[in-house]
């Protein structure tokens, strides 16, 4: 199956500074893809340099199978959200007819279907259709809706058309949790029509709840990438408790960042060590050579949020450098 968003080795750089390095991955027709990652990572600018609005310093890409110098054209079959939507003054029908007259011709809809379908998009996501009583109240103005009906507007606008691709940049930032639950139900639709969404997002309940697969991105570079199942599968961890060591004692001072506080008794001397599976044997073979008793070992099942936490300590701890803020304003002022 092609892929209808590629990333291929995409770099970008300003200066010295590396906001983006070498990022490689594929999204597939008919899948949800989650792009995780704390502030910063790059989340904003690969989906900015996807969009068009960024040039990417190295690497090519590809959206709906053409490249991403070339894809002016293609972009009406992508429905796009950014993460700050911005308006023109109008009512929320005029903005989603307004968004869909830009593609109303790709899609080929007659005005007549874009309008029943805007309609049905706007009782579906919860958004005023009928204003009577309103316009004396100044709240027929797209621009006056709150955080949240603003973020939904912008879901209707990007899917008026009917796109092959769904770009979301933090579509749930600003909702509450009805509102959560309109744009979950929104994706998964969209999903069994065959569209691609592919959206970064800190709700990481959503992310591991919506997603078939995910990648995270950690200081520009992607440090995991897999279906959910995959990834939970590999932050499977275990639980090892021990005694007869010191917080003082050169094993514990190596392994600190393992040591989990929240389970570490210091009346009864145990100290609880959270290490990922694969380091199991490792571990234990160490434990011992420092004269540390066992006393039990916990299969445990990461959940994304802690995979999420994992990689965030990584990048703060310089592990992947070159970090470069995903403020829109930032990278529009060092836009060549």
């Amino acid at each position: 199956m092609a892929a209808l968003l590629r990333f291929d080795q995409i770099t970008k750089r300003y200066g010295r500074q590396v906001a983006l390095d070498s990022l490689t991955l594929t999204v597939e027709a008919g899948e949800i893809f989650g792009f995780v990652g704390p502030n910063g990572a790059g989340k904003s600018t690969a989906i900015r340099i996807a969009m068009g609005f960024l040039h990417a310093s190295a690497g090519r890409g590809e959206l709906l199978g053409v490249p991403f110098a070339q894809a002016r054209a293609a972009r009406a079959g992508v429905g796009y959200v950014p993460d700050a939507p911005v308006f023109f003054a109008s009512t929320p029908l005029e903005a989603v007819l307004f968004a869909g007259r830009l593609n109303s011709e790709d899609a080929g809809q007659t005005d007549a279907d874009l309008r029943t379908r805007a309609l049905e998009l706007l009782r579906w996501l919860d958004l005023p259709v009928s204003f009577s009583g309103w316009r004396a109240a100044g709240k027929a103005d797209a621009r006056k809706l709150s955080r949240g009906q603003q973020q939904r507007l912008a879901i209707a606008q990007a899917l008026v058309s009917h796109p092959r691709l769904l770009v979301l940049d933090e579509p749930t930032s600003a909702l509450d949790p009805p509102g959560v639950s309109l744009v979950r139900e929104a994706l998964v639709r969209s999903r069994a029509e065959g569209t691609a969404v592919f959206f970064s997002s800190h709700q990481l309940q959503e992310v591991e709840t919506l997603c078939d697969r995910a990648a995270f991105l950690a200081a520009g570079k992607l440090v995991a990438m897999g279906s959910m199942a995959e990834l939970l599968r590999e932050g499977d961890c275990v639980s090892i408790t021990v005694r007869r060591l010191q917080p003082e004692d050169p094993f514990v001072r190596l392994h600190a960042s393992t040591l989990s506080q929240a389970h570490s008794i210091a009346v009864s001397g145990d100290l609880v060590f959270v290490v990922p599976v694969h380091e199991q044997q490792c571990f234990l073979e160490q434990a011992w050579l420092a004269g540390a008793e066992l006393v039990e070992v916990v299969r445990q099942r990461r959940r994304l949020q802690e995979l999420f936490e994992m990689n965030r300590r990584a990048s703060e701890s310089g592990y992947v450098s070159g970090a470069q803020s995903d403020n829109p304003t930032d990278e529009l002022r060092e836009r060549p």
